[in-house]
């Protein structure tokens, strides 16, 4: 043996190492190449179906109107506000973007 025990260690550790950041790498890609559902186009989309308008959810949610276009503008939204406008609006926005996972790993 040309090299010592340690050494041959240090080789496998460092190539599970680096086999660990591939495969997060990896991971990362999948996920990111993957289409995520914009969350604020799912909430206006929803509104647009039950007939109800921005002014409407802004007064249930108390907040300005203007606030609710951010909501709308945004690709990503607090977990407790989408829980608040799932209520409001009677839709399980939580369960499209659980749905929308399903379908990128089918």
């Amino acid at each position: 043996m040309p090299f010592g025990v340690d050494c041959y260690v240090l080789l496998v550790t460092g190539l599970w190492s680096a086999f660990g950041v591939i495969r997060k790498r990896i991971v990362y890609a999948i996920f990111m190449n993957r289409p995520e559902p914009h969350i604020g186009s799912l909430i206006l989309e929803e509104l647009q179906r039950q007939g109800k308008t921005t002014m409407w959810l802004s007064k249930q949610l108390g907040c300005s109107y203007r606030n609710v276009y951010k909501i709308y503008n945004r690709s990503w939204i607090q977990t407790d506000l989408l829980f608040q406008i799932s209520n409001i609006l009677n839709h399980n926005f939580f369960m499209d973007c659980a749905n929308a996972i399903k379908d990128a790993t089918d």
